[in-house]
C-alpha cells in the first residue's frame, strides 16, 4: 500500500531510515529467543543485559574462523571484543611471550606439540594479562572468554542469560575459572541437567577452553602457575585441567548444557560434517631449535 511504501522511504530530515531491515531482524530474533527462554506462559520474559568484559579469540589467518566471528558471533553479541590470536607464523613473538612468562620451553614429553598449540597457549596468556588489568572488572568479577568456533544453539540471549546466571553463582573466593562449555564426554553422571536456569557445580576433569569465565584473580594465578612451570608439558586446556586436578586452581562448571556448542573439530579423528577443521593439530610441529 502507499502507507507501507512511505514507511520504507528515508526521512529527509534524518540520516537514518524510518525502517531498517537489519535492526528489525535482530529485534525479531531476540523476541524469538525470549520465547525459547520462557518455561511456560506465566513466566516473565526479560531480555538479559549485555555481557561485560567479553572477548573472543579469533585466528585472523583462518578465513572460516574469522568469517564465523564477523558474520555469526559478533552480530549476535555486539558487546564482545575481538582479540587477535597469535599466528603460528609469528614465531619470534611466541618465543618472546614464552620468555616473558618465565623463560618457558616446551618439554620433551610434549614432543608432538604443534606451532598451533603453542600459539594457542600464548593467545590465552595475553588475554589473561588483559583481564588482570581490565578497568571494567572489579577483582571479584568474572570476564567471558570465547574461542572463534563457539556457537549458540538456543540463540545469543539464551547464552547471555545462562552466562549471567552462572556469574551470579560465582565469587573469586571459591572459583578462579568456570567452564561454560563442557567437553561432551566429560560430564559426570546425572549431568548436564535439563533446565533453562544455569547454576554452577564444583569442577571436574574437562579440558576445553571454548567458553569460560575467569576472574582477574584467576587470570593472575594462571599466569603465575605457568611461570613456575619452566617447561610446557601439554596444551593449554590440558594444563588448566591439570592445575585444577592438582588443587592449584579453583574451578567450577555450569550444570546445564545446550546453550553453547563447539562448531569446530572435537578430536583427532577428523572434523565431522559441517565442523571447522582444527587449527591446532594440522599446524606444523613446534621445535625448540634456535632461530
Amino acid at each position: 500500500s502507499g502507507r507501507t511504501k512511505s514507511l520504507l522511504k528515508f526521512n529527509k530530515d534524518h540520516v537514518a531510515p524510518l525502517w531498517n531491515a537489519r535492526r528489525w531482524a535482530f529485534g525479531f530474533e531476540r523476541g524469538l529467543d525470549r520465547l525459547i527462554l520462557a518455561q511456560d506462559q506465566n513466566d516473565p520474559i526479560n531480555i538479559p543485559q549485555t555481557l561485560n568484559a567479553a572477548r573472543c579469540i579469533v585466528l585472523r589467518s583462518s578465513r572460516i574462523r574469522s568469517q564465523h566471528f564477523e558474520s555469526y558471533i559478533k552480530p549476535q553479541l555486539p558487546e564482545i571484543d575481538r582479540f587477535e590470536a597469535i599466528e603460528t607464523t609469528e614465531r619470534q613473538r611466541i618465543k618472546s611471550i614464552l620468555v616473558s612468562l618465565g623463560n618457558l620451553t616446551v618439554h620433551t614429553i610434549f614432543n608432538d606439540a604443534t606451532a598451533g598449540q603453542i600459539a594457542c597457549l600464548t593467545s590465552h596468556c595475553l588475554v589473561w594479562r588483559e583481564i588482570v588489568n581490565d578497568p571494567r572488572l572489579a577483582p571479584d568479577q568474572f570476564a567471558l572468554v570465547l574461542e572463534d568456533d563457539a556457537e549458540f544453539p538456543l540463540g545469543a540471549d539464551a547464552f547471555r542469560l545462562a552466562t549471567l546466571q552462572a556469574q551470579a553463582h560465582l565469587n573469586d573466593q571459591d572459583c578462579d575459572l568456570c567452564y561454560l562449555y563442557v567437553y561432551p564426554t566429560a560430564w559426570p553422571d546425572g549431568f548436564p541437567r535439563k533446565s533453562s536456569c544455569a547454576q554452577t557445580i564444583p569442577g571436574f576433569y574437562t579440558w576445553c577452553l571454548l567458553a569460560y569465565l575467569i576472574s582477574p584473580t584467576g587470570a593472575k594465578k594462571l599466569l603465575s602457575l605457568l611461570s613456575d612451570l619452566q617447561d610446557i608439558y601439554a596444551p593449554i586446556d590440558c594444563l588448566v585441567a591439570d592445575f585444577a586436578k592438582r588443587g592449584l586452581l579453583k574451578i567450577r562448571a555450569v550444570d546445564t548444557g545446550g546453550f553453547i556448542d563447539n562448531a569446530g573439530q572435537l578430536d583427532k579423528r577428523g572434523p565431522a560434517p559441517n565442523k571447522m577443521p582444527s587449527n591446532l593439530w594440522y599446524a606444523p610441529p613446534w621445535q625448540e631449535e634456535d632461530d
